[in-house]
């Protein structure tokens, strides 16, 4: 797991910006990029405890 300050959260807001935590580079990308691939339905958020429904799963 990788924690990200408040300060850092707002530079990956911007489209191709990178940010590494814990030797790892994140890179931010369109969200067109990001779910493109995934198969729509609900997503479970371990945190919160919650289900989330995707675009492709408002009926």
């Amino acid at each position: 797991m990788a924690v990200f300050t408040r300060a850092q959260l707002p530079h990956l807001a911007s489209e191709g910006t990178t940010v590494s935590v814990c030797g790892f580079t994140v890179a931010s990308v369109p969200e067109a990029a990001y779910y493109g691939n995934h198969v729509p339905g609900a997503v479970f958020m371990p945190v919160s405890g919650e289900w989330h429904k995707t675009a492709g799963d408002l009926s």
